[in-house]
């Protein structure tokens, strides 16, 4: 199974998630307000 599109909360398979961990730098806090919005207008 590979990555599904988002779907709608009735629709999607209550049992699988996606989890993940990361160490960021703090420096990286600062650099994110200059970042523009990507799709969903999330910053990528």
């Amino acid at each position: 199974m590979g990555l599904q599109q988002r779907r709608s909360p009735h629709e999607a398979p209550p049992t699988l998630a996606v989890l993940g961990r990361s160490i960021i730098e703090p420096e990286v806090f600062v650099l994110l307000p200059k970042q523009q919005p990507g799709a969903g207008g999330e910053i990528q």
